[in-house]
């Protein structure tokens, strides 16, 4: 199986997560590039069996690059068996109870990122994946978070009907 992983990043979190992502699918044997959303090129996207896509959530939405790759109509995603995840800050650890109801009620990059796939007729293989950041305005990944992204990249290879 030939596995994309399309990702941007702000404070490296995002690059941390695609990175263990592709090391938990390398672990299995699978075939797997890591590319950054601003450089993606067409036959990336072609040659994939499975396309991830990650991003950090600004402003209750993707990065401009990982939209941007998203929309490009130059990539076919038609038919494409994808799975997406972001970083995101915890809203219980939001102190703020008027914030926590606006970033809970506006959503999310991964939600902007699924959305955008379905509508290109790209197949969602699996529920969107958080991974949780913490500290100032959510630069330190939460503990064991690299952990849990190899392991949900098992779970997308079984999901995607490979091993």
């Amino acid at each position: 199986m030939n596995i994309l992983i399309l990702y941007d990043t702000v404070f490296g979190n995002t690059k941390k997560i695609a990175e263990a992502v592709a090391d938990g699918f390398s672990a299995a044997k699978a075939k797997v590039r890591l590319i950054h959303a601003g450089e993606a090129v067409p036959t990336d996207v072609a040659t994939a069996d499975l396309v991830v896509v990650g991003s950090p959530t600004r402003a209750f939405r993707p990065t401009a690059a990982t939209m941007k790759a998203v929309k490009n109509p130059l990539f076919d995603f038609t038919g494409k068996k994808f799975a997406a995840f972001d970083t995101r800050i915890d809203p219980e650890e939001i102190k703020s109870g008027f914030f926590r109801k606006i970033v809970t009620s506006f959503g999310y990059a991964a939600d902007a990122i699924e959305k955008t796939l379905l509508k290109r007729g790209a197949v969602k293989i699996a529920e969107a994946h958080p991974f949780i950041v913490t500290g100032d305005q959510g630069t330190v990944l939460r503990k064991r978070e690299t952990e849990t992204a190899f392991d949900w990249a098992r779970t997308l290879l079984a999901n995607a009907g490979s091993r």
